[in-house]
């Protein structure tokens, strides 16, 4: 279990799963406290080059996804700019017999603006042969991440929520 507070927000893990499958369970706590310390270059290096990031359960399939390390590191850059701090608390998993984590998460994104917006979400992490990630399954509620919460990060957004 690791609890980080440096550079803003926090990142909480707990591990579960089988010891062998360490790794995997230590590269993804990782990529979580690079997200949340806005470390990008480190935060590359844990994907594949053909890497994937999809959305299962958009009312859209498909109309989020991200193809690409070239495409997924700069997308992820982004949110950088949109949030002043994240806290994540990950329970994580390895999956016996297959390349794969499961990170139960809960999500609070702070903006810069004051405002926020967090919950519940579910990842499931896929590697390749080399230990690189391949694929991201993100499972989000709207009910928690409408589409368009990236509205909250204005400052217009601000003002409407103290007028």
């Amino acid at each position: 279990m690791s609890n980080h507070t440096a550079g803003g927000g926090t990142t909480h893990i707990t591990r579960a799963g089988i010891p062998q499958l360490d790794q995997r369970l230590d590269k993804i706590a990782a990529m979580y406290d690079y997200e949340r310390t806005q470390q990008i270059e480190p935060w590359a290096d844990l994907w594949a080059d053909d890497a994937r990031v999809t959305f299962p359960l958009d009312s859209e399939p498909g109309s989020r996804t991200v193809e690409g390390k070239e495409a997924i590191v700069p997308w992820t850059r982004n949110k950088f700019v949109e949030r002043a701090s994240t806290d994540i608390d990950a329970r994580l998993e390895a999956v016996a017999g297959a390349p794969r984590v499961i990170a139960h998460l809960d999500v609070f994104l702070h903006f810069e603006n004051g405002l926020g917006i967090g919950g519940p979400l579910v990842a499931i992490f896929t590697f390749d042969e080399d230990g690189k990630v391949v694929l991201m399954e993100e499972y989000v509620n709207d009910a928690y991440f409408p589409k368009h919460y990236k509205d909250l990060a204005t400052p217009d957004a601000a003002q409407a929520v103290n007028d």
